[in-house]
């Protein structure tokens, strides 16, 4: 656990580095810099979280002070464009001032976008994320795990190529490199290659490959290392003009095991808020798992914009299962946010989970029940800083 007035982890330098060494990249691209913008905020919170630990029973309740300083950094040329952010939360705990931190979280992206012709599309983006606890990293499972210091960097990247005027291809290549108390070490390689036709003002077909490579390490111990392919076909298509559909599919073998993978969304805009409902079924690794996990999902999300007020609405399930065990988490998270000036807003939240058997069979029994909740009141402001340059 990280104490309160320690100095700075090891990782806390890879976050600036990430940021600063792109924007340098962007600076030298190109002779004709036409817009940079540099957006300091500040956001002050009072956290109640119900379950600390994210155990079964013995739940630990607390109350918890965040501080939460960022910055944001935006650059646009006639080719380029690039944006970077870094942020880090301070917290203090009322009722185990063991966990308060000055690092308790960071968080730092960085990305650009260039199109060198017409016809060709370049861009490429980097995130870093250091947590106390490493359950806010399963976004795709939700599975719920007990605070340890965990770190994931991501990586991707993307080269776009127009065909033709209806036809446009893409490879790309990502990386996600996940570390769990400094031991255990999850890591993925994606490799793929699609390309996309436009069959109609309303219709798009798709097809994609997609190669992903596994390795799962502990400490000195040989690494395992799964590999998956999987071939998708996709059709968009747009029922309305506010609302549309896209299905993508296909077989997925890992390891010489077939599955199926599938995703597939719905949305509906209207004035002023926004609909959607989306299903997936796939297989990914997860922090703190040594093996590949199937894992199927579905979430909805409504949004609701009204004035000075924005409504958020986002349920969720998830069924997760690996080495004989299963998991289902149940998910539901409500927002509202009020802006006061042009510079402040007024955050008011609440996380809902509650997960029904657990994967991590070394810290708990298989069918226990874990339940966290969250309360959060948050005041955010934020000022700007613009420069604007012309050669």
């Amino acid at each position: 656990m990280l104490n309160a007035w320690r100095k700075p982890p090891p990782g806390a330098g890879l976050a600036h580095v990430l940021v600063l060494a792109q924007g340098v990249m962007m600076a030298r691209a190109t002779a004709a810099q036409d817009v940079a913008g540099v957006r300091p905020s500040v956001s002050i919170a009072q956290v109640y979280d119900t379950n600390l630990l994210s155990t079964p029973s013995d739940h630990r309740a607390d109350f918890i002070t965040r501080v939460s300083p960022g910055v944001d950094y935006r650059f646009r040329s006639t080719l380029w464009t690039f944006a970077g952010r870094y942020s880090v939360d301070a917290e203090r705990f009322t009722n185990s001032p063991e966990f308060s931190a000055l690092g308790a979280r960071q968080h730092a992206t960085a990305g650009f976008e260039g199109r060198p012709t017409p016809r060709v599309k370049v861009a490429a983006d980097t995130e870093f994320y250091r947590t106390e606890t490493p359950g806010e990293l399963n976004t795709q499972t939700g599975l719920a795990l007990t605070r340890a210091t965990a770190e994931q960097i991501v990586a991707h990247a993307s080269l776009t190529r127009q065909l033709d005027p209806l036809t446009g291809g893409t490879v790309e290549y990502s990386l996600t490199d996940s570390r769990l108390a400094s031991s255990f070490r999850t890591q993925t390689h994606s490799v793929s290659i699609g390309a996309e036709r436009h069959m109609s003002p309303r219709d798009r077909v798709s097809v994609n490959y997609a190669l992903h490579q596994f390795l799962f390490a502990i400490d000195r111990e040989p690494a395992s290392t799964p590999t998956s392919h999987t071939l998708g076909m996709g059709l968009s298509h747009s029922i309305t003009p506010r609302a549309s559909v896209a299905i993508v599919g296909g077989p997925r073998i890992t390891n010489g095991s077939p599955a199926a993978d599938l995703s597939a969304s719905l949305r509906y805009q209207f004035q002023p808020g926004d609909l959607s409902l989306a299903y997936s079924r796939t297989e990914t690794a997860v922090i703190g798992l040594s093996d590949v996990v199937r894992v199927q999902g579905l979430t909805a999300t409504a949004a609701y914009s009204r004035g000075l007020v924005q409504i958020r609405i986002a349920p969720g399930v998830f069924r997760s299962m690996e080495a004989g065990h299963q998991a289902d988490v149940y998910r539901l998270g409500l927002g509202v946010t009020r802006s006061i000036t042009k510079n402040l807003a007024l955050d008011v939240a609440f996380d809902g989970n509650a997960q029904y058997g657990n994967l991590y069979a070394d810290a708990a029994l298989p069918h226990d029940t874990i339940s966290r909740h969250q309360v959060l009141v948050r005041l955010t402001t934020a000022s700007v800083n613009a420069v604007k340059n012309a050669h």
